[in-house]
């Protein structure tokens, strides 16, 4: 069996995304800019990726996917602290999703053999799209196809 295209377990990742509570848009392409009716928003990107051959006839895939949350501009809210606990809120339901799909079969394609914790995120400083910052956070989660 072949390895999935990163449009494929991208397209599984959004699925599971849009899923969360609080997430009102999860696109598989990427917007020049983000209309903040769609907000709290996902995208998803590759953010790094290593294939080997462990062993004859065998492919394998690491690759790490960028998911990047953008709760709320800046400068939008009931003072300087509603975006940000917005954003603690998401960011919670985020690692709890990722942690439960650990355990769930054909994750984001027929190829994807685990996930691989920790999941790691980012969330201490601003997201930037178009010139314009958001609360947000990136969390990053390794898959594993063979």
């Amino acid at each position: 069996m072949a390895i999935s295209t990163f449009a494929t377990v991208i397209s599984g990742i959004q699925t599971v995304n849009a899923a969360i509570t609080g997430v009102t848009s999860a696109p598989t392409e990427q917007p020049a800019s983000i209309n903040t009716a769609d907000l709290p928003l996902v995208l998803v990107d590759v953010a790094t990726c290593a294939s080997d051959r462990p062993a004859a006839g065998l492919k394998r895939r690491v690759t790490t996917y960028a998911i990047k949350c953008f709760v709320q501009p800046l400068a939008q809210g009931e003072g300087i602290d509603e975006g940000y606990q917005d954003k603690l809120a998401l960011l919670g339901r985020f690692h709890d999703q990722y942690l439960d799909q650990m355990t769930g079969g054909n994750l984001f394609g027929e190829t994807v053999e685990q996930l691989v914790p920790p999941f790691v995120s980012e969330s201490d400083r601003p997201l930037e799209m178009a010139g314009t910052l958001y609360h947000g956070f990136v969390i990053y989660v390794k898959v594993v196809e063979k």
